[in-house]
């Protein structure tokens, strides 16, 4: 995997729409888990055409359920 660098980072981040390659990377996944979520339905997306789209905030939600919180 290639070295991100912050200003891409912060492009990604600025963005509404993603696409799998750039939603694996907001979230910190591979692109082939990413690919395994859309499957199972665990994160909403779009199509268009034949290239899949994803909500910025649809991947902030995925993250959010599926935070885990500790007991002390």
């Amino acid at each position: 995997m290639s070295t991100l660098k912050e200003a891409d980072y912060e492009s990604i981040a600025s963005r509404y729409f993603l696409n799998r390659k750039q939603a694996s990377v907001y979230i910190g996944v591979s692109v082939r888990h990413m690919d395994n979520l859309v499957k199972r339905g665990e994160i909403t997306y779009s199509k268009c055409g034949s290239r899949i789209i994803i909500r910025r905030d649809y991947l902030d939600d995925y993250v959010q359920r599926n935070t885990v919180q500790r007991n002390p």
